[in-house]
């Protein structure tokens, strides 16, 4: 696209410059007419070098340098390549427009600077000053979108950098610019990711539900891919379902993933959700219908939806935990929803010369942590302050029934021995737990990971039944036989340490219990424990050659019954991957520092450095490495959108919203990012000619 046409001066100016080029045209002709005497034969006239810098003469014929140097991008067989005799001005003029000459022109440019190879050729037209100044404003736009803050931003951040003396122009200094071109940056961004996900042979799809603040039901789609050998987790776009059933969420995920990658269904191998029936139902769920068409689609059941589930049930199964949980949620209300509580709160603080730390939520969201930071910092940081508050507004009587009654229930429950133990081993085991959910969160854990965390976080566990984690361990040493627990004497009968360990040992077995059941199927899977064994690199038997021999034959064949069409499609040999799965397992026994690697390292490198040696293993391990875990990335996706989509911007159409959660998650940081591909996008994209100086 000719973007010249954009900068035309109007009105007389044009109409100069049209009368000068006719002068010119007549003149040069003249000159070539004149110069040939009465033979009428054209000779070629010196000041047409001056007009074409391109254009070289040497005695008999006229070529363009730029062609005659690049011949494989320009057309070799043009008469300016072999030499032309056709001495008019029409013939150069046309030359000068033609595609091989701009090719030429084009290639020169690049070897001349090649920071031009990654700018569109639309950028190579404009003046050096105007793409500068499309730049800036496009970076302007970007960060307003990075930032997730409003398009009205965009014109004040403007006239901050005019203040400071950078050109801006005056065209496009308004919110609806601002919206055009965080558009254009987010096209330029999914044809990014169109591209990559057209070069990978296999990807996952991961989806989660939500209602946006203008009540509607959107669908969040994650892709799960291999980029230059690491899992990468994408978002994919954001649609609004038709309706809220398993065929209208398949719609959606539908139509998304079509749009950044054609015949998506053919390297599908997994879904990722997490585990609501509309998504994960074997009869009627979002999988068993896509299942119908991709016959050997695996589904996930998101790790870290397990972990919670698995903790909600030992909540509902141990009564005492429960009343634990209730109580922390009223301490918020007392101090979130009552002023009075929290100015008398910081007053008791100041008397005790002590710091009163905010309440926290217990069941703000579904991650354990949040359990966790309530239970610290009750005990931890609140304990004395706050109980002292509860006793006084129990004994004082100043306000309603419903909160003396509330700080008179705390307060005891706060001075007893038995509920202090249990506060103190559930934070043990939360503790315990929400570690292994922050893991289980991490976009690129392997399912060999999830097996580790697993089996630690169950003998860590079991220990407790055996000897006190370390929180009840600092609560039992400092109460000691002086019953004192941060100079509070607690309330201790006989048979609450008999009766504490009873409750104990029953809440770790609930647990443990609930733990395995909630993953009974990851761990009884045949693909993803063959997928298990082959990634697992460190695991591999190399001080045994015996059993190195045939480890993992077994899984291969697992996964290529399994994958058997999209493996065909790829053109993978079974044989030739036994041979490499050969190779590769006596490779690394003899190079035993390769052993030391994590895991996404090892495998990173043999995608980067030896795929030619191993093309079909590879090909398998690829399989492997995009089964999603986790699929925690859709949850930050819906918080994304949440942070967007306010009750100040709820009328943003979806496709707004999709654009701007696509630059908040997967763009670069602003200092990273560069505007040229985009403003490329932006003028090429136009239905009509793009004018930047139009109002300057």
């Amino acid at each position: 696209m000719d973007i010249r046409g954009f900068f035309v001066p109007s009105g007389s100016n044009s109409n100069s410059a049209n009368s000068s080029n006719s002068k010119r045209k007549g003149s040069d002709e003249g000159d070539a007419l004149q110069s040939s005497g009465s033979s009428g034969k054209r000779n070629f006239v010196r000041s047409w070098t001056k007009d074409f810098p391109w254009l070289e003469y040497d005695g008999e014929k006229m070529r363009c340098k730029p062609c005659c140097s690049r011949t494989t991008e320009s057309d070799s067989s043009s008469v300016f390549v072999t030499g032309s005799t056709n001495f008019k001005i029409e013939s150069i003029r046309s030359h000068e427009k033609s595609n091989g000459h701009n090719r030429a022109v084009a290639a020169i440019k690049v070897a001349e600077n090649p920071r031009l190879a990654l700018l569109p050729r639309v950028l190579w037209t404009v003046s050096q000053d105007v793409a500068q100044k499309m730049e800036r404003l496009f970076d302007i736009a970007y960060f307003v979108a990075k930032r997730e803050m409003p398009f009205t931003s965009f014109p004040h951040l403007c006239h901050l950098e005019m203040k400071h003396g950078v050109d801006l122009g005056s065209t496009y200094i308004n919110d609806k610019a601002c919206k055009n071109f965080v558009l254009s940056i987010a096209a330029q961004l999914k044809d990014e990711l169109s591209c990559k996900l057209q070069k990978c042979r296999f990807i996952s799809v991961m989806a989660d539900s939500a209602t946006d603040v203008g009540v509607r039901e959107v669908e969040d789609v994650y892709v799960c891919h291999l980029a230059e050998g690491e899992t990468v987790n994408t978002f994919a776009g954001l649609k609004e379902c038709v309706n809220s059933k398993a065929d209208g969420i398949k719609v959606a995920v539908d139509s998304v993933m079509e749009d950044i990658c054609d015949g998506w269904k053919n390297r599908a191998v997994a879904m990722g959700s997490d585990g609501a029936p509309v998504m994960l139902g074997d009869r009627g769920g979002v999988f068993a219908l896509l299942k119908q068409e991709i016959p050997h689609l695996i589904k996930v059941h998101g790790i870290a939806h397990r972990l919670e589930l698995a903790f909600s049930d030992t909540l509902l199964a141990v009564p005492e935990f429960k009343d634990i949980k209730d109580m922390l949620q009223g301490i918020w209300k007392q101090y979130h929803y009552s002023p009075k509580a929290v100015r008398e709160l910081k007053e008791v603080a100041e008397s005790m010369e002590v710091r009163a730390y905010k309440a926290v939520k217990a069941d703000g969201t579904r991650w354990v942590p949040h359990l966790q930071r309530a239970l610290s910092v009750l005990l931890l940081k609140n304990y004395k302050v706050v109980l002292m508050h509860l006793q006084h507004a129990a004994e004082v009587r100043d306000s309603s029934a419903q909160m003396q009654g509330r700080a008179q229930n705390y307060s005891g429950k706060l001075a007893s021995f038995k509920f202090l133990s249990l506060m103190h081993l559930l934070l043990d085991i939360v503790e315990a737990i929400s570690k292994v959910s922050l893991a289980f969160q991490e976009d690129g854990i392997s399912i060999s990971r999830v097996q580790d965390k697993l089996a630690t976080l169950s003998a860590l566990l079991e220990a407790f039944k055996h000897r006190p984690g370390h929180h009840l361990h600092s609560f039992l040493s400092e109460v000691g036989d002086d019953n004192c627990f941060k100079d509070q004497e607690l309330k201790r009968s006989d048979g609450d340490s008999d009766s504490f360990n009873r409750l104990k040992e029953t809440a770790i077995d609930a647990s443990l219990r609930f733990i395995q059941e909630r993953f009974q199927g990851m761990e009884t899977d045949p693909v993803l424990l063959a997928a298990a064994t082959l990634t697992t690199h460190q695991s591999w038997p190399v001080g045994n050659r015996n059993l190195l021999l045939l480890h993992g034959e077994h899984d291969i064949q697992v996964l290529v019954d399994h994958f058997k069409v999209p493996l065909q499609r790829n053109n993978f040999h079974l044989q030739h991957c036994l041979e490499e799965w050969m190779d590769m397992k006596f490779h690394v026994q003899r190079v035993r520092d390769e052993l030391t690697l994590r895991q996404d390292v090892f495998w990173k490198n043999k995608f980067m450095l030896c795929q030619d040696r191993f093309p079909n293993l590879l090909m398998l391990i690829e399989i492997c490495l995009v089964i999603p875990c986790q699929t925690a990335c859709c949850e930050r996706g819906n918080s994304c959108m949440s942070r967007i989509m306010t009750d100040w911007r709820c009328t943003l159409d979806v496709s707004t919203v999709e654009a701007l959660m696509r630059i908040s998650i997967n763009g670069p940081s602003p200092e990273d990012y560069h505007a040229a591909l985009a403003v490329g996008h932006w003028m090429e994209s136009g239905e009509r000619s793009r004018r930047p100086t139009l109002m300057d």
